[in-house]
């Protein structure tokens, strides 16, 4: 939410950059913990990490992520069973019609390019090097989608 309870308050959404203005007010509310994409696409020994961690137990692996842990293992045979029973959860999801258009036009693959690129900057140069990628690409899309080839020249261009 852009300036809440002001005459100007808007809702934005789901985006990925904003631009404010002095003295503008952002406002950002999140359930947490929701994770990106569907669980059942999350790398199985990834999983195994979190809860060798203490973040999540077995039963939570095996019910959220059909990942099938014993003594701290993948169990690779049972998880590929127990994963192919899982409903597919994306239908069970929608972010909306503006979230799926962003996504034709930012693909996910492409999307973690971008971050990926920016993460081996020094902290500093991270989120004015992201922004102006991010724009950059925008503009030389025009209305069609962006490719992992115009992000990657944007990002050499940038340097």
């Amino acid at each position: 939410m852009l300036n809440p309870q002001t005459p100007g308050e808007r809702e934005l959404g789901r985006v990925n950059v904003v631009t404010l203005a002095a003295g503008d007010v952002l406002l950002i509310e999140t359930a947490g913990g929701g994770g990106l994409g569907d669980p059942a696409d999350r790398a199985p020994d990834e999983v195994a990490v979190d809860a060798a961690r203490g973040l999540i137990g077995p039963e939570q692996a095996l019910r959220a992520y059909g990942v099938v842990l014993r003594d701290g293992a993948v169990d690779a045979a049972a998880t590929e069973r127990d994963r192919a029973s899982l409903p597919d959860r994306a239908a069970l999801f929608d972010l909306g019609a503006a979230r799926r258009a962003y996504d034709e036009r930012w693909p996910q693959a492409v999307q973690e390019q971008l971050v990926a690129a920016v993460e081996r900057l020094p902290r500093a140069r991270r989120a004015g090097a992201y922004r102006a990628a991010y724009l950059a690409a925008q503009a030389r899309a025009g209305a069609g989608p962006v490719t992992a080839e115009l992000i990657r020249d944007v990002i050499e261009e940038q340097g």
